[in-house]
């Protein structure tokens, strides 16, 4: 007999475990995830919710690169600064929709002094953010020609193009 004195039987159910349930989900739509000069396009629907996010952050991803690659600047080294400058993107197109919607400051309970949305605080931190690697990235007209061209290695011709390969 188990402890504590309950036996099977004797007007007792036998325990089961509930069985979780079974959701149906409706399968979402696959985006083509384009790959620009050896750079693959972030999946963006494992960060952001909405579908307006995502579809702001595929166009921005798309426009950046597609601006580095026509100025020779598009690197592998800089998969990780592109992301985070759509990052920056998508958080202020956030942001700006909630202090559009709520307004920059709103009354205090019980002050007389306004409060700040904090919204507004994200929206300045996301426009830093963005200029920042903006900069890093010399996107902007002004800064376009500090950054140096990518420089892209041709692949080694031997004989320099006079002699053919010999099959084995």
């Amino acid at each position: 007999m188990p402890r504590g004195g309950k036996r099977e039987g004797a007007g007792r159910k036998p325990k089961v475990t509930p069985r979780p349930p079974t959701v149906m989900t409706t399968p979402t739509p696959r985006v083509e995830l384009s790959v620009v000069d050896g750079l693959v396009e972030p999946e963006w629907a494992a960060q952001f919710t909405d579908e307006l996010d995502q579809d702001l952050a595929r166009r921005q991803w798309r426009i950046i690169t597609g601006e580095l690659r026509s100025s020779e600047k598009l690197a592998n080294a800089n998969e990780r600064q592109v992301k985070r400058l759509v990052d920056a993107y998508v958080l202020y197109e956030i942001a700006m929709r909630h202090v559009a919607d709520e307004g920059a400051v709103f009354p205090r309970k019980g002050k007389k002094q306004p409060a700040y949305n904090p919204w507004f605080t994200v929206l300045k931190d996301a426009n830093a953010m963005a200029s920042a690697a903006e900069a890093e990235l010399t996107i902007t007209p002004r800064r376009r020609n500090n950054g140096g061209k990518v420089q892209r290695q041709k692949p080694s011709i031997i004989g320099g193009g006079f002699l053919k390969a010999v099959p084995k």
